[in-house]
């Protein structure tokens, strides 16, 4: 289960360049990368190609969701309970892209929690039902993030990073579409405890991905503080 890191890797790489600056600081940029983490982890149940039979797959399909959702829980009221400001993003007035990240969220919650057996039963009247809802559901929160992640122009601007990031979100799907039918047709069978294996490998997935917000965090300031010790003897012949 390597599909979330690999797609935060993906992320982080274009998010960490040199520019944009400023960084937020260290909280700040921390829950920022737990953002792209949640955002890693809502792509990847579209990659999870390791187990061609669909109980496995399923399984590490939803529990996938699930942590998407957590992250997604953890960077948005990481800001709000931590920066006082950030209370305003929640007002009719605030600018689009965070609204719809609202939206997106709560689409996320919706799709995670209505894929569960009991809600699941209840909500829908049968299984295409329910398929056509989660397509669309996920869809959603999918372009809402991405609106979101672009709209704030904080890590991810410039024509080179919103393309390669338009790419990835777009390669990712179709990449994995091909993965999986490649699978199916070479592999006999899985392993009985491939599901379980499957659980551990996110939670692996899960603490590596929060090493790496970390590390986002670190280069962001580092970069921050290289920027403002090059633009001092600037800022000082001004004065």
């Amino acid at each position: 289960m390597t599909s979330p890191v690999l797609c935060l890797l993906a992320i982080l790489l274009i998010a960490s360049t040199p520019e944009p600056l400023p960084a937020g600081g260290p909280l700040w940029d921390w829950l920022t990368g737990v953002g792209f983490v949640a955002l890693a982890f809502l792509l990847a149940p579209s990659w999870e190609a390791e187990s061609p039979a669909p109980q496995p797959r399923l399984t590490v399909h939803r529990d996938l969701a699930i942590a998407a959702s957590v992250f997604a829980t953890v960077h948005a009221f990481g800001y709000l309970l931590t920066d006082p400001i950030s209370l305003e993003y929640l007002l009719p007035k605030a600018p689009v892209h965070m609204l719809v990240s609202i939206l997106g969220y709560l689409a996320l919650l919706l799709v995670t929690v209505s894929a569960l057996p009991v809600p699941r039963r209840r909500l829908y009247a049968d299984f295409p039902s329910f398929r056509r809802w989660h397509l669309w559901l996920s869809i959603a929160a999918l372009l809402a993030s991405g609106w979101h992640v672009v709209g704030t122009g904080f890590s991810i601007s410039g024509w080179w990073r919103l393309s390669a990031f338009a790419a990835l979100a777009l390669a990712l799907p179709a990449a994995a579409y091909l993965a999986r039918r490649r699978q199916r047709a070479t592999t006999p069978g899985p392993a009985p405890e491939s599901a379980a294996i499957g659980n551990r490998m996110i939670a692996l997935s899960a603490f590596i991905s929060l090493l790496l917000a970390c590390l986002y965090m670190a280069i962001r300031n580092a970069l921050q503080r290289r920027c403002c010790r090059s633009l001092l003897p600037t800022i000082l012949i001004d004065r």
